[in-house]
């Protein structure tokens, strides 16, 4: 049988992506949350000089909604051949589509109509979006979440929920006491900035990838209220466009020696597509 999900969607057929150097360009392009923004989408890659013979096209997830394209994103990132990691609201979608978990005693509300718009290619391309994608041979490794991780646990063991879902960390004393929190509290701290705390230490950073020693660096999207993360071995690129903010990625040059240095782009939002926080995901 198909393994599923906590949340009773099919799991990937390869949860964790590997990318190696014959796999990418010398040029990626790392997109922020989308949420149905295809118009900002489109000038964010004309910004970044978008050509896919010469740049890879990379999401951290969430392609829907809140904006107002959500069925047309999905089938814009899987016609552009973008590689995508699965976020809360794509891991929603196909709740919806193929009514399990939340959706398997009650239909979705109005919000997800779109979803009948998606054809079985769609929901098969959709569902089979990885939880992570890693380049382990360059120099810092990248991977990239849509969420987080919890520092110390090695990739493979890392929990659905957390690699879709959290936003910060309660810290115990030691990192087996460490618990992950999708809503921010006052005694606890943003994930990413305990990952690159505790990587400098040399404390977490071999044991999060398994094919390399060296300190990773995580792009991820998932927290439009913190916006913008730049950590020393984080960064988070949800600048929430759908909010009348901005959309904004990471074009990432790799160098010969496969070591790369990343420019952010941001493209400010069309108008606001949704209220911050007005209703819940």
């Amino acid at each position: 049988p198909k393994l599923t999900s906590p949340t009773g969607t099919p799991l990937p057929a390869r949860p964790h992506v590997v990318l190696n150097r014959g796999d990418i360009r010398n040029k990626m392009l790392i997109v922020g949350d989308i949420h149905g923004c295809l118009d900002e989408t489109k000038l964010l890659l004309q910004k970044a000089g978008y050509d896919p013979a010469t740049m890879d096209l990379i999401s951290v997830g969430d392609l829907v909604n809140k904006g107002p394209y959500s069925a047309e994103c999905i089938r814009f990132l899987r016609e552009t051949d973008a590689t995508v990691v699965r976020g809360n609201h794509d891991d929603a979608v196909l709740q919806a589509a193929l009514r399990v978990g939340r959706f398997a005693e009650a239909p979705p509300p109005a919000k997800y109509d779109y979803v009948s718009e998606l054809t079985d290619e769609d929901i098969r391309w959709y569902g089979n979006i990885p939880l992570s994608v890693r380049i382990p041979h360059l120099s810092p490794p990248i991977l990239i979440v849509h969420a987080g991780v919890v520092p110390g646990v090695e990739l493979e063991s890392q929990r659905f929920e957390d690699l879709v879902t959290m936003r910060q960390l309660l810290v115990g004393d030691k990192p087996s006491e460490w618990r992950s929190l999708v809503r921010p509290q006052s005694d606890a701290e943003y994930w990413a900035r305990v990952f690159s705390r505790e990587s400098s230490a040399g404390e977490a950073e071999a044991t999060v990838l398994p094919d390399s020693s060296e300190a990773v660096h995580i792009f991820f999207g998932h927290d439009a209220k913190k916006g913008l993360q730049q950590e020393t071995r984080a960064t988070g690129l949800d600048t929430g466009c759908c909010y009348g903010k901005s959309l904004t990625a990471a074009l990432v040059h790799v160098h010969e020696d496969d070591t790369w240095h990343s420019e952010l782009l941001s493209v400010p939002a069309l108008r606001e597509y949704s209220a911050p926080g007005h209703k819940k995901k």
